[in-house]
């Protein structure tokens, strides 16, 4: 009897346990029948908030947008409209439909050319939004010196120059180099430099005496010198302090060391949010990828001299050790020297080190490329001081293509 009990009491148990599933998977069908909806009205619009923030990203961190305001600033309204149409459809999944719009109408673009997208936007139900500022380039004729003595360094020129209109001479031929520094324009009355800026990434070589000492006048009083670590390793003091101290660091041999193989780094850290070199899409804290596994960084002190009250740290070295009693870290990523005396045949002396190697980071190990180009021609121009921004608006919503 006992065996038949325990018997009876297992069938039950299996049979009942059957029930309990066959109930559980009508509840879960009915669950998600009714929470279909539900789901979608808290994820759909989420998603379309993320298609288009990253679809922005993307274009902005590969360079496009700013290919982008180049050609509508240059009027080329048409080769702008299908780059953006172009990247978009490639980014976007194909039941998501876009409007991009630059500037103040500038320039609108939607995924065909269709007559109907603009009654199809203005019929969607549901739109997501996400914006950002791309920076139109400087005027054409804008004439720059540049010593490039590698491939890294004409590879790290090409991008730089990419679209901006610039009139670039590049040498790494030093009695040239040395004659162009202090160049001026003849063309117009009164004389005017001809060149506002000098770009010397990664020199590998000690520049002679008279190189140094026209660079030094030319930064001090004329235009712009935007140099690379490196480029300031190879010319070292006490020959040359005055070209230290118009880079924004002292120019005494004792406060200049390399750093030891144990003190490299993978990452520098945004300071000033507000110059126009690391202004927007850069903030406090963005952190800019280096190669340090490869390359050195090099341990400036502050400035001293006439650099005094006209030097900005516009970045740090993100977790450097101390060097052996050199500096106390965080150690200086990017500095900036402002005017520290009247300018000359209409120039205005400035100076910008990038504490590292520069091209070879960006080219040679492409570790932070799209970064490093952006900081360097930053640093190479901004008209009056700032940028020229235009907004970049992108409305995303699903639905059918127009006709």
């Amino acid at each position: 009897m006992s065996f038949r009990r325990d018997r009876r009491g297992f069938i039950f148990s299996f049979d009942a346990s059957l029930a309990i599933l066959v109930v559980f998977a009508i509840m879960i069908g009915i669950v998600r029948v009714g929470g279909a909806g539900v789901m979608y009205e808290q994820q759909g619009p989420l998603r379309l908030e993320r298609y288009a923030n990253d679809a922005l990203e993307v274009m902005q961190l590969t360079g496009v947008l700013d290919n982008i305001a180049t050609l509508v600033k240059h009027g080329y309204l048409e080769n702008a409209e299908n780059l953006a149409r172009e990247q978009l459809n490639k980014i976007l999944p194909s039941d998501v439909q876009f409007k991009l719009v630059i500037g103040d109408n500038r320039l609108t673009v939607y995924p065909s050319t269709a007559a109907g997208w603009g009654t199809t936007f203005s019929n969607a139900k549901e739109l997501a939004t996400a914006t950002r500022m791309s920076t139109l380039p400087p005027k054409e004729n804008f004439r720059v010196l540049a010593w490039l003595d590698d491939d890294n360094d004409n590879a790290f020129m090409d991008e730089i120059e990419r679209c901006t209109g610039w009139q670039v001479t590049r040498t790494n031929d030093e009695t040239f180099f040395q004659n162009e520094i202090l160049k001026l324009d003849t063309g117009v009355w009164p004389n005017r430099c001809y060149y506002k800026t000098i770009f010397i990434p990664d020199a590998q070589r000690n520049f002679n005496t008279i190189t140094e000492s026209r660079l030094d006048q030319f930064s001090r009083t004329r235009g712009r010198l935007v140099v690379g670590g490196d480029t300031l390793w190879n010319n070292n003091p006490p020959d040359v302090w005055q070209l230290y101290e118009d880079l924004g660091v002292r120019g005494s041999p004792a406060y200049v060391k390399r750093p030891p193989k144990d003190s490299r780094n993978t990452g520098m850290l945004i300071e000033n949010d507000s110059h126009p070199i690391t202004t927007s899409p850069y903030y406090i804290g963005y952190r800019v990828d280096y190669a340090g596994a490869d390359y050195y960084l090099y341990v400036y002190r502050g400035p001293t001299s006439y650099s005094v009250g006209h030097t900005t740290v516009l970045a740090w070295w993100d977790n450097v050790p101390a060097a052996g009693g050199i500096d106390a870290p965080p150690w200086r990523g990017i500095i900036f020297r402002d005017e520290v005396q009247a300018g000359e045949y209409g120039g205005k002396g400035t100076g910008v080190l990038f504490s590292m190697r520069l091209a070879q980071s960006a080219m040679g190990a492409s570790v932070g490329t799209y970064d490093w180009i952006t900081l360097a021609r930053r640093a190479i121009y901004w008209e009056g001081y700032s940028w020229e921004f235009d907004p970049v608006t992108l409305y995303v919503w699903r639905g059918e293509a127009a006709s």
